[in-house]
């Protein structure tokens, strides 16, 4: 029986560091085995006959450890918004042909997906509007509202 260590096998295999967990890649369907944030295999490897670089190049360790897998998760950022490229994924939701980690508004509102993020909004859902609180009186607040980058316009609200 072969030696396999500080694996993740579906089902279970025997050996030291082993798991059997979702690995959590960024589309492996697509074939992307990046690892997302909250990865079980994140900092779960070992150095021990581990290659100093990962597939790409990309130093290892990167965090506490090393990843198990091909790829070490480095928390790049390659569009410059704040939100790591781990998070925003491959996706194009608004179909411009720029995946997430690379377009600044992914969904098309017309409000960064930093801005959103920051403010707790989805920045990656085209369906509903962006609401970013302006203005506090009273116990209301104005709110303005974007729509698919087009509309922009004020409600007010209770605000808490």
């Amino acid at each position: 029986m072969p030696l396999i260590t500080y694996c993740d096998i579906k089902g279970g295999f025997s050996g030291t560091g082993n798991i059997d967990a979702n690995p959590l890649f960024v589309d492996g369907t697509a074939g992307d085995f990046h690892l997302q944030d909250g990865s079980p295999c994140i900092d779960s490897g070992t150095t021990a006959g581990a290659p100093d670089t990962d597939i790409e190049g990309i130093a290892r360790p990167q965090g506490a450890g090393v990843d198990m897998g091909a790829y070490e998760r480095a928390n790049t950022d390659s569009d410059g918004d704040g939100i790591p490229d781990s998070v925003e994924g491959t996706g194009d939701p608004d179909n411009d042909g720029l995946p997430n980690y690379l377009d600044p508004d992914s969904d098309n509102d017309g409000v960064p997906d930093a801005t959103e993020w920051a403010l707790g909004s989805d920045p990656y859902d085209v369906l509903n509007p962006t609401e970013l609180a302006v203005a506090t009186r009273g116990g209301l607040c104005a709110i303005a509202v974007m729509l698919i980058g087009v509309s922009v316009f004020l409600k007010r609200k209770a605000c808490g």
